[in-house]
């Protein structure tokens, strides 16, 4: 029973967070003020965890389609590269999550490229 609990709990014990990530510690679904770097930590197991976020720099690629007021056929394509801030990790956590950010991105560019249907040539 001591060897189930120590290979339950020791794994749970350390948080790794890779090159080019940093880790937001979460303790009782709140985020803590302490952006963890590269390596190693030891947290406390079942009570804190660590959510990793990708700081290196990333691309996202848009197609869009729209047509101008003469009805003449449009299409953009966007290469997006962008970084996420280590200064502000936590409050883009707070504010999109993990997941939903090449999501937000996406809308952005996708209603910028209907200001074409205002565009007369």
């Amino acid at each position: 029973m001591i060897f189930v609990a120590l290979t339950v709990i020791i794994p749970k014990s350390f948080a790794v967070v890779n090159t080019g990530e940093r880790g937001i510690l979460v303790t009782f679904n709140k985020v803590q003020d302490v952006v963890l770097n590269e390596g190693t930590h030891a947290i406390i197991p079942f009570v804190s965890s660590v959510r990793v976020m990708n700081i290196r720099i990333q691309r996202t690629d848009v197609e869009s389609h729209a047509r101008t007021k003469d009805l003449q056929r449009i299409t953009t394509k966007v290469a997006l590269n962008w970084q996420i801030s280590p200064d502000k990790i936590q409050q883009i956590y707070q504010q999109f999550g993990n997941n939903r950010l090449v999501g937000k991105q996406k809308q952005g560019i996708e209603a910028t490229s209907h200001l074409f249907l205002h565009f007369n040539p």
